[in-house]
């Protein structure tokens, strides 16, 4: 909605929030593609007090889903921040 109102005038507003959104997009992506089929797996396991090597399945799944979810945090802030930017480009 906010990049419609800004495409007939361009700038650098619209700058930020194409890149704000492209970083939401990566957000996006690493739920959807990485974060939910670790999930899914791990539910797939079973419940917790029928997992014979619960370890085992904590290190295959844990250090993936950290990893991932860092990426969708980083993301997140990075087009959280691309939106102030633009905020404080529009009142400048």
């Amino acid at each position: 909605m906010a990049a419609a109102a800004y495409l007939t005038r361009g700038g650098p507003v619209l700058l930020w929030i194409v890149a704000a959104l492209a970083c939401y997009l990566v957000t996006f992506g690493v739920t959807i593609g990485l974060n939910v089929p670790l999930n899914d797996r791990l539910e797939a396991a079973g419940p917790v007090d029928r997992i014979a090597e619960l370890a085992d399945v904590r290190v295959w799944f844990e250090a993936a889903w950290v990893r991932w979810n860092l990426v969708r945090t980083l993301s997140s802030v990075a087009a959280f921040a691309c939106l102030i930017v633009a905020l404080l480009t529009r009142r400048g």
